[in-house]
């Protein structure tokens, strides 16, 4: 699977083994690889299942910013507002994954 980012393009995604527990309006992830925890708000944990979701279903997979977007309106029952700042964000919501290595890039 790879992500498609405006600037940068992931290839040979993965995710590592993780523990999720649901909290109120959050989702908090356990890495035990790394011993890393992750506390998500309801935006990134849609984002984040989507991902993980996606991977699962078809390993070569593309997923862009827009797939992502169209998501989260669909998700949130979103009409198409101020979709650049959503973009923007969801770029940095990606890109946390991966520099946390919540998601890996395995080139």
């Amino acid at each position: 699977m790879k992500i498609t980012l405006p600037s940068v393009e992931y290839k040979n995604i993965s995710v590592p083994s993780y523990q999720e527990t649901p909290s109120e309006n959050e989702l908090i992830l356990f890495f035990e690889e790394n011993n890393q925890i992750a506390v998500m708000n309801e935006t990134s944990t849609c984002i984040w299942q989507f991902i993980v979701n996606s991977a699962k279903e078809n390993a070569n997979e593309n997923i862009t910013v827009k797939v992502i977007l169209n998501h989260l309106h669909k998700h949130f029952d979103m009409e198409a507002q101020d979709d650049n700042d959503i973009t923007n964000d969801i770029v940095d919501i990606v890109k946390e994954f991966i520099s946390k290595k919540m998601i890996v890039c395995n080139e």
